[in-house]
This record gives structure tokens, C-alpha cells and sequence, in this order.
């Protein structure tokens, strides 16, 4: 009994270090989500769009990390494009 007390409270450690990771994890993607979103924020309204495309193209460019990543890793002129294009998705749907 004492060896099954003892798997038992090794298996529960190991899961409370796994879920602590992962909270780590998860932390650290919300803060970084976080400067990324007031960045583009920042960006969309550097380029002197209304509040309302500016809430569109946001919102758009946050549902997937990889349209933030296109978004922050191409220069001033290309952003332009691409949030053009963005704004054309948009206002077909």
C-alpha cells in the first residue's frame, strides 16, 4: 500500500508541474497577444483609417496569429496592401 500511496502522489506532482507549465505558457502567449494587438492598434490608426475599419481590420488581423505575424513582419507600405485587402474580405461577407 505504501508503494501505491507513493505512485499515487508522484503521478498527482507530475501533473500539478504539467499544468503549471502550461499556465506558463498560456501567460506568456496572452501577454504577448496583448502588445501585439495595441502595436497594430497603433499602426491601423497611424494610417488614418475610420474607427470603425480600424475595429474591423483589428478584429480580422487578431483572429489568427498568423495574419498578426504577416502583419507586424511586413514594412509600412506593404501593410497598407494588406490591410486594403483585408478590408475588401470584409465587406464582401
Amino acid at each position: 500500500m505504501h508503494n501505491g500511496m507513493l505512485e499515487i502522489t508522484s503521478s498527482i506532482k507530475s501533473m500539478f508541474e504539467q499544468s503549471m507549465e502550461q499556465m506558463r505558457l498560456i501567460s506568456e502567449r496572452l501577454v504577448q497577444g496583448n502588445g501585439d494587438g495595441k502595436g497594430i492598434a497603433l499602426e491601423l490608426k497611424n494610417m488614418g483609417l475610420t474607427d470603425e475599419d480600424q475595429l474591423d481590420v483589428l478584429t480580422y488581423i487578431l483572429e489568427k496569429p498568423q495574419h498578426v505575424s504577416t502583419f507586424m513582419s511586413i514594412d509600412n507600405s506593404l501593410r497598407w496592401t494588406f490591410v486594403r485587402r483585408i478590408l475588401g474580405e470584409i465587406r464582401q461577407l
